[in-house]
């Protein structure tokens, strides 16, 4: 079972072209899993952007609520300070 040398370079001119196919469509698929995987990673970051931004606001309006409440605990001028027995 001899094969010609021209046989011979078509089966393995061939067998390289499917092995080249094959690592092409492997590297889409892979390619392809990556963006899906980006686009779950950056929406899932621009969530956490906007809860941390919620959070940052909640706490000015407490530090600023907070501030009001000590500048007017402040002004006030109590009736009558207690003495103490000497």
């Amino acid at each position: 079972m001899s094969l010609k040398i021209k046989t011979k370079l078509r089966y393995g001119i061939g067998l390289l072209f499917a092995m080249i196919v094959l690592l092409g469509g492997i590297s889409v698929k892979n390619i392809s899993d990556m963006s899906a995987d980006t686009r779950n990673i950056l929406a899932d970051n621009y969530n956490s952007l906007l809860y941390s931004r919620r959070m940052l606001d909640a706490l000015e309006r407490i530090f600023k609520a907070e501030i009001q409440n000590f500048a007017l605990g402040c002004c006030e001028i109590p009736e009558r300070l207690p003495l103490r027995d000497a």
